[in-house]
């Protein structure tokens, strides 16, 4: 997705590229932008993001798909799965549907060795095989297991005591899986961590979700204005989609009541923790 929109702002520019989720999807505005006509030529581009799992908005997508195809605009349905049903609707009028599979073999591997190189390490064909082993075709848990590798050139094995995984618990923020985020707090709590350690590894997860939804909002280059690593940015924009810049914000501010609270002696961290990861 991401290298799809880079070559299209080519064409439209930064300024030209909307994007639209259900949380905030709002008809008349979207049948603007489908009539909308520009006198000198230019196209928007539309990003619509898993939109179509609200049944309302599919329902109202599905009456308007002719006007959406036949727009002078660029609309792109990103979703986690689409019905059979509502693929050849989109088929049959004309617009182009591709399902993408996840990695297998030869070309996870190779998905690997080039994220090892994108952190200047080597991993082996050995390691390459664990990881393979331990995370199968989820891309997110390879990410994780080839980061640590990067840091220590150590692959850690999977062991049956309790071990502390400070991006786990980043990880399950990032998904929005309170159930995962609350068991590993638990899990690490139980094994000695500080709660205020914990803490600010779900505050770094949040503020850099913002950033990167803030500049993706203004249609910036992610890349060149936020001053992260290029691994840390691909992980957060792989699940952006799954906040509003809005609750975002709302998020950040409680992490922030939380700390304050906390140092002035009317809450626990750990306890405060516990509530905001039960009701993200």
């Amino acid at each position: 997705m991401n290298k799809l929109i880079n070559k299209l702002k080519e064409n439209v520019g930064e300024s030209s590229i909307f994007g639209i989720e259900a949380d905030g999807f709002d008809q008349e505005q979207f049948e603007g932008l489908v009539k909308s006509n520009s006198l000198f030529g230019e196209k928007y581009l539309i990003i619509c993001s898993r939109i179509l799992q609200d049944v309302v908005i599919k329902d109202f997508i599905e009456k308007n798909l002719e006007n959406i195809f036949k727009s002078q605009n660029i609309f792109i349905f990103w979703e986690d799965e689409l019905e059979d049903s509502l693929a050849e609707l989109f088929k049959g009028i004309g617009a182009k549907v591709k399902n993408f599979s996840k990695l297998t073999g030869v070309k996870l591997r190779k998905w690997i060795a080039d994220q090892g190189e994108g952190l200047e390490v080597k991993i082996s064909s050995d390691v390459q095989e664990k990881i393979v082993k331990k995370c199968g075709g989820d891309l997110w848990c390879a990410s994780n297991e080839i980061e640590r590798y990067s840091l220590s050139g150590v692959f850690e094995e999977e062991s049956a005591g309790l071990q502390y995984n400070p991006f786990a618990i980043c990880d399950a923020v990032a998904n929005k899986n309170k159930k995962q985020a609350w068991l590993l707090l638990q899990k690490a709590i139980m094994g000695g961590i500080a709660g205020e350690e914990i803490f600010w590894k779900v505050v770094w997860q949040i503020k850099t979700l913002l950033l990167i939804k803030k500049l993706q909002v203004v249609g910036a280059d992610v890349y060149k204005e936020s001053g992260l690593k290029p691994f840390v940015i691909g992980k957060a924009t792989r699940v952006t989609q799954n906040f509003t810049e809005e609750k975002l914000v709302d998020y950040s501010t409680e992490l922030v009541d939380i700390y304050h609270q906390a140092h002035l002696g009317g809450s626990d961290i750990p306890i405060a923790l516990e509530k905001f990861l039960l009701g993200m």
